[in-house]
């Protein structure tokens, strides 16, 4: 068994691009403090030409194997440039991303998507519960291209304690070509 498995949690992040349109699927503990989230070791870079999506959603599973809840606080873009975070939701299963009335998402994302959940409210339930946390993300100018590092997703437990958990996987959206080389 290795370590990461004996986590109380996993987070998965998965690179949706081949859906529909779009789809790349206050203080708080140190970076790298785990809590009952875990991330892989993921740092695959998804690339979108922003000619064909201009604007793209991020999906993250989100797992949550301890007993109590756990809330989700803020999410912020990790090693920005030239994008520009949206808002963050929470979906009860990956299937319903595949129900969104829009694509891309729009600034009314909640009301947007079928099921969606705002962040300000979210809570990811104990025992093996499953969510999907859908980010919106936006180049802040379209000619040029825009990337981010990973995602810090901010959140407490039920007793209250703070953690950040950062993911890896990263994005690129490019008024060129996502061909390697160009």
């Amino acid at each position: 068994m290795r370590a990461d498995d004996r986590r109380p949690a996993r987070l998965t992040t998965l690179a949706l691009a081949a859906l529909a349109a779009g789809f790349v699927l206050g203080g708080c503990a140190p970076p790298g403090t785990r809590g009952p989230l875990a991330v892989p070791e993921d740092t695959d870079e998804t690339c979108m030409p922003t000619t064909q999506y201009p604007s793209a959603a991020i999906g993250t599973i989100l797992t949550n194997k301890s007993s109590g809840e756990l809330h989700i606080t803020r999410v912020e873009l990790r090693g920005a440039d030239n994008l520009d975070l949206g808002d963050s939701s929470l979906m009860p299963s990956p299937g319903d991303l595949l129900l969104a009335d829009k694509y891309p998402p729009t600034d009314q994302f909640p009301d947007d998507w079928p099921n969606a959940e705002p962040i300000a409210d979210a809570t990811v339930a104990g025992n093996e519960n499953q969510l999907v946390l859908v980010t919106q993300v936006t180049p802040a100018d379209p000619d040029r291209t825009g990337s981010f590092a990973g995602l810090d997703i901010y959140y407490t437990d039920s007793r209250g304690k703070e953690y950040l958990e950062p993911t890896q996987h990263s994005l690129r959206m490019t008024p060129g070509s996502c061909k390697p080389g160009q």
